[in-house]
């Protein structure tokens, strides 16, 4: 499963990682977008990400814990 990754993708994609964890989503933005470069597209856990930030212009919320609550299934 993790064959098709260089070992840059998974340094870059640990590094936006705990920029999103941390609440800084511009910078984790900047990096998952690198990452597309490097894969050629853009995986899906990545995609996934880049959708939540999106739905607050890349500002992590006032109350940001550093996860977010799943709500369905």
């Amino acid at each position: 499963m993790r064959k098709p990754f260089s070992e840059e993708f998974f340094k870059r994609f640990k590094e936006g990682y705990k920029l999103f964890e941390r609440g800084n989503w511009s910078e984790a933005k900047k990096v998952f977008e690198m990452i597309s470069a490097i894969k050629g597209c853009i995986d899906f856990p990545t995609k996934n990400l880049l959708a939540v930030m999106e739905e607050t212009n890349y500002n992590a919320p006032a109350d940001w814990r550093g996860y977010r609550a799943l709500t369905e299934k």
